[in-house]
C-alpha cells in the first residue's frame, strides 16, 4: 500500500472510532514550496514526504480536531514559517555589533528605566541606622543629592523574555525589581526585543548579561547556549537521534499545539537512518525514533489500531492523550 493510502486508512480510522469530527484534509499543493523547504535544509526531501504533500498539503483550520490523534497535520506553507526558529539558532561565522552607537543607546536605555525603579525601591532595604542616617542627612543637607544604597543591578535577557532584573545592595542584600502593574516587564521585554533585533543580523547571541553599577560601570556579557551539553537529551533507542534541541534538518509533521512535534530526521546519529521518524520539542528530553520513514511509521500505526479488540485499548489515541507519551508504547520503543 502506498503512502497515501496509509495516511488515508489512519484517518478513516479516527472517523470511525472517534466521537469528534476532524478537520479536512487540504488538497490545494503548492508544489514551489518543496524547492524551498530543500533550498532551507539543503537536503532532498524523502520520497514519501513528496507523494504525501503533493496529494494532502495538511490540513484546514476549521477548529475541529486535529487531523493526527489531536496533533496538527503541518502544511508546506507552515513547515516553512516553522524554519524561523532553527534558523534563528544558526550563529554568523564573524560576530560582530553592527552599530554599537545604537546598541549603546538601548542598553543606556534599559540602564535608565532600571535605575528609576531602583531609586524608589531603595529604602526599603535599609538598616534602622541607615534610614536614621539619611532622614539625618535630608534634613540638615536639604540639597543634598540623594545618596544611593544599591550596589549593581543584574538583568539576563535572551530571546523573547528576560530574567531578573536584580538589585543588589551595598550591605549584601539584594532583591528583584518588579512592579504591580506589570507596566515594566512590558517594557524590557519589548527593550529587550529590540536589543536582540539589532543585534541579530551580526552577532545573534542567545543571552546578554548586563549589570549595571551604582558607580556608572555597565558590564556586558553576550553568550550562547550550548545545546549540545547543556540540554537534557536521551535518544531512544540509543545513538539513533543527535542530541539537539531543533535542527535545521528536522523536518516537522505533525504539531502538538506546544512546541512539540513529529517529524523526519535528516541528519541522524551515527547509528541511525536517514530519514527516520522522530519525536522532538521542547519538552522531549526523551527523544524516540518510531520509523525508519514516513511511510513504514503510518504501517505500523495501522498494524497496531488493526490489532486492536475493543474501545479500551484505542481509548489512549482517541480521547485527549498526549499522543508522544501514547506512540512509543504502542510501537513498543525501547
Amino acid at each position: 500500500m502506498n503512502i497515501v493510502n496509509e495516511f488515508e486508512k489512519l484517518v478513516d480510522w479516527q472517523n470511525k472510532h472517534s466521537d469528534e469530527k476532524l478537520n479536512t484534509l487540504n488538497k490545494v499543493t503548492i508544489k514551489e514550496n518543496f524547492n524551498e523547504i530543500e533550498k532551507i535544509i539543503e537536503e532532498k526531501l524523502p520520497e514519501d514526504f513528496i507523494q504525501l504533500y503533493s496529494y494532502y498539503d495538511g490540513e484546514q483550520d476549521e477548529k475541529l480536531k486535529n487531523i493526527f490523534f489531536g496533533h496538527k497535520f503541518l502544511s508546506t506553507s507552515e513547515i516553512l514559517l516553522y524554519f524561523e526558529f532553527p534558523k534563528s539558532l544558526i550563529k554568523p561565522k564573524t560576530r560582530s555589533i553592527k552599530n554599537p552607537v545604537e546598541s549603546d543607546r538601548i542598553i543606556n536605555e534599559i540602564k535608565e528605566v532600571l535605575i528609576t525603579h531602583a531609586n524608589k525601591i531603595e529604602i526599603k532595604n535599609l538598616s534602622i541606622m541607615e534610614k536614621l542616617k539619611n532622614i539625618m542627612l535630608k534634613k540638615f543637607y536639604k540639597n543634598m543629592e540623594k545618596k544611593t544604597q544599591w550596589n549593581r543591578i543584574e538583568i539576563s535577557l535572551t530571546q523573547g523574555s528576560f530574567k531578573g532584573p536584580e538589585l543588589f545592595f551595598e550591605n549584601g542584600d539584594s532583591q528583584f525589581i518588579s512592579d504591580d502593574t506589570h507596566a515594566l516587564s512590558e517594557q524590557l521585554f519589548e527593550l529587550g526585543k529590540k536589543l536582540y533585533l539589532e543585534e541579530k543580523e551580526t552577532y545573534n547571541w542567545d543571552e546578554i548579561l548586563l549589570v549595571f553599577h551604582n558607580s556608572n560601570k555597565i558590564e556586558i556579557n553576550r553568550s550562547d547556549y550550548d545545546w549540545d551539553n547543556e540540554t537534557p537529551f536521551e535518544s531512544i533507542p540509543k545513538e539513533k537521534i543527535k542530541k539537539r534541541y531543533f535542527n535545521i534538518k528536522w523536518v516537522p509533521i505533525f504539531f502538538d499545539h506546544g512546541g512539540n512535534y513529529i517529524g523526519i530526521d535528516l541528519d541522524p546519529d551515527k547509528k541511525g537512518t536517514k530519514g527516520q521518524i522522530i519525536i522532538y520539542g521542547r519538552d522531549e528530553d526523551k527523544s524516540f525514533v518510531l520509523a525508519d520513514s514516513l511511510n513504514e511509521f503510518f504501517e505500523k500505526i495501522n498494524s497496531a489500531t488493526d490489532s486492536f479488540k475493543n474501545k479500551e485499548v484505542s481509548f489512549p489515541l482517541l480521547n485527549g492523550y498526549h499522543i508522544h507519551s501514547t506512540l512509543p508504547e504502542l510501537l513498543k520503543i525501547s
